[in-house]
């Protein structure tokens, strides 16, 4: 019961975000818990446990699909852009190329928005020195016109760089 209970509750969960396309991104890019096969178990469990009513696996059926069409496109990415590019480009913790770089405060580390966001909602310090770090802070910081100025600049750098390799 009580697993049928949580499992429930997490799938409601994701119905709730599922209107979200920076959700879709998220759970896409999540290496850790995503896989087009295990959403596919989910929904096999989902059905023969009856779970969810019948809109909501419809629903269901619909999340999956366009969270699988967002991990399509970063695979066709990968393969696109292969395992070279400039160093600076990378995400030093996610070892990808940066979507949305921005600078740290304290450390001066340069890592990709969303990696740095989830890393915050763990944990509030920066990873590379253990120094506090709130989300207002780094808004703030790189909101700092020659912060701004930078990343930007390193975001153009980035898009014109993938536009080329396509």
């Amino acid at each position: 019961y009580q697993r049928r209970v949580h499992g429930g509750k997490i799938v409601h969960t994701y119905l709730n975000f599922s209107t979200f396309p920076e959700f879709h991104q998220a759970v896409a890019n999540d290496g850790r818990s995503y896989s087009p096969e295990a959403f596919s178990q989910a929904l096999n469990l989902i059905s023969s446990k009856s779970i969810l009513k019948h809109d909501e696996v419809e629903r269901w059926v619909t999340l999956a699909k366009k969270i699988k069409a967002v991990y399509e496109s970063n695979k066709d990415d990968d393969e696109v852009l292969g395992d070279e590019w400039p160093k600076h480009f990378t995400d030093p913790i996610s070892l990808y190329i940066m979507e949305d770089p921005v600078m740290l405060p304290s450390s001066k580390t340069v890592i990709g928005r969303k990696t740095i966001m989830q890393h915050i909602l763990n944990d509030e310090t920066d990873p590379f020195n253990r120094v506090r770090l709130t989300t207002a802070m780094l808004t703030e910081y790189n909101n700092q016109p020659e912060v701004k100025k930078e990343m930007e600049a390193l975001s153009e750098e980035i898009r014109v760089w993938k536009s080329a390799q396509s």
